[in-house]
């Protein structure tokens, strides 16, 4: 899945049919439920560890300093 998609359903909390169809084609019915729980997974988990600021391991940020994941 794109980060557009990821992006789609932040925006619109939901993803589009063209989005669906075409994330169906790859992954089937199951696989978009999956994406979807998925991607609503991290982000609550991503608002909790930014709530409690909780911080990156050493080496996870060593890692991302070295190589973001968004440039």
């Amino acid at each position: 899945m794109q980060s557009s998609n990821v992006d789609e359903l932040f925006a619109d909390h939901k993803i589009s049919t063209q989005t669906e169809a075409a994330l169906r084609t790859l992954t089937g019915k199951h696989g978009v439920m999956d994406v979807i729980a998925t991607v609503g997974f991290y982000s609550t988990l991503g608002y909790i560890l930014n709530t409690f600021e909780i911080p990156l391991d050493q080496d996870i940020a060593t890692q991302l300093r070295a190589d973001p994941l968004i440039t």
